[in-house]
């Protein structure tokens, strides 16, 4: 056997048994080297098999925040907040109204991702909220609604903001718009 063949056998025997496992890829790797070869064919099939794992290694490293950095269950409530008071903005402002109170007093998380927001970390947040709604005489409550937020947290870390995605019409590429949350002031 050449050493043409024995770098062809291992690309075979990392390209199945990485798939499995990599302790396989492992296994492979000492048998290859225990075949009857030259040592310096050993040393080179040695070689090539420690750059590929080595290079399979980085490339399936994650760029994505932890979620132990992940912002706390009254953050992702004022961010609710800020969101619910953007829209009733809108719709206020379209019907030329008086706004009522709103207060959100239940948050219950069912899905937390791990994300990038223009290379800054961020969490997309999925999951239900009662809504309290204070009218001028009467009080509404509206259980399970459903919230679908993004937080990202800050270059310095001491601010996170609200981040919503913007309709750019170029389909692939998403664009975001981010909103301070002020973390004194509660709506």
């Amino acid at each position: 056997m050449n050493v043409v063949h024995i770098c062809v056998i291992s690309f075979a025997f990392l390209a199945l048994f990485w798939q499995q496992s990599p302790q396989l890829l492992v296994v492979s790797s000492i048998f290859l080297t225990k075949m009857s070869m030259s040592k310096a064919a050993r040393m080179m099939v040695s070689a090539v098999l420690i750059a590929l794992v080595m290079g399979l290694l980085t490339a399936c490293g994650t760029n994505t925040p932890t979620l132990g950095l992940a912002p706390s269950k009254p953050l992702v409530q004022k961010a609710i907040a800020l969101q619910l008071h953007q829209t009733q903005q809108q719709l206020t402002h379209g019907l030329g109204s008086t706004p009522p109170k709103l207060e959100i007093i239940q948050v219950a998380l069912k899905q937390v991702e791990p994300l990038l927001i223009d290379n800054l970390p961020a969490y997309h947040f999925r999951g239900t909220y009662t809504l309290k709604i204070k009218l001028p005489q009467q009080q509404v409550i509206q259980r399970q609604n459903p919230f679908d937020v993004y937080l990202q947290r800050q270059k310095e870390g001491k601010t996170w903001r609200l981040a919503r995605r913007q309709d750019t019409g170029q389909g692939n590429k998403a664009s975001w718009r981010t909103y301070l949350l002020n973390l004194d002031k509660i709506l």
